[in-house]
């Protein structure tokens, strides 16, 4: 029998206050013989006494425990809430506090698209990321996610300051199944990293692209082009998000101590007019 324990001293002072049904608490869904069943003993471990049915047989059928029990919330999987409400998720038992009641979920903070935001997720929540590993080490890449994992993407290298997306664009755009292109841009200023990424749909153009344009000019200066690494979208849960979180605050110490150098980490930023090696 699946259904969820109850804490009987509740279960006793909210059935005493119905006029309608003073068993309501003590109802559950059995998943075995798809049918609801009551709890008898709960029921005599609140009230010293077993309930007697409408009829005076001294027990309730399974016709009269249906009837009663569609008047009162239960959730889809028959989890039935001490509360009067139904679990927030079906098939799934609502958390209790420590009185026993069901605890209110809160999801966490959402962007202005309505994607959780990154660090923020709550216990029992997802969001899609994509990570990657080198030296040890994972992070997540955002980035990424603007691009179709099914598609094959080349690194484009040794590009311009004059070269831009439409540019890059215009350069592979004669391949009928070109996806996408983008150039890397620094966050602070803007400016060019000197790579991008073209994608494609067809491998076969994929393939076609990278040895037609590989040492063509695109913009003042010729490219140099190479596979570059797939990118795979995963979906991760509290646990993940938290740890990425630590890890990105620790890179941005880090980070924060190398500018200031080795003795002048003490000295103050500017900018922020704390110390550079200090922990935010």
């Amino acid at each position: 029998m699946s259904y969820q324990p109850y804490d009987y001293s509740y279960a006793q002072s909210s059935a005493a206050g119905s006029s309608t049904d003073p068993y309501a608490a003590f109802y559950s869904w059995d998943a075995t013989t798809n049918q609801w069943t009551f709890d008898y003993d709960g029921y005599y471990r609140a009230y010293g006494s077993y309930p007697a049915a409408a009829d005076g047989s001294g027990g309730y059928s399974a016709a009269d425990l249906s009837t009663q029990a569609s008047a009162y919330n239960y959730d889809a999987a028959g989890y039935a809430s001490t509360s009067g409400t139904a679990s927030a998720t079906p098939g799934v038992a609502a958390a209790t506090d420590a009185d026993g009641k069901p605890k209110k979920f809160v999801p966490g903070p959402k962007d202005a698209d309505g994607n959780p935001l990154a660090g923020k997720l709550q216990k029992g929540e997802t969001r899609t990321t994509v990570l990657r590993k080198a030296a040890g080490k994972i992070w997540e890449d955002p980035t990424l996610l603007e691009w179709d994992p099914t598609h094959k993407r080349l690194f484009i290298g040794d590009l311009g300051n004059d070269v831009t997306d439409e540019v890059l664009t215009a350069a592979f755009e004669k391949y009928s199944s070109f996806a996408k292109a983008r150039v890397v841009r620094k966050k602070g200023d803007l400016k060019s990293k000197g790579y991008g990424f073209v994608a494609f749909a067809d491998p076969e153009d994929f393939l076609k692209a990278w040895k037609e344009m590989d040492g063509k000019y695109v913009g003042s200066r010729p490219i140099r082009i190479k596979k570059a690494q797939d990118t795979q979208h995963v979906d991760i849960g509290y646990r993940k998000d938290r740890l990425l979180a630590s890890n990105n605050r620790y890179e941005a110490y880090v980070k924060r101590t190398k500018m200031g150098g080795a003795v002048g980490k003490d000295l103050r930023n500017p900018a922020t007019g704390k110390a550079y090696g200090q922990k935010r």
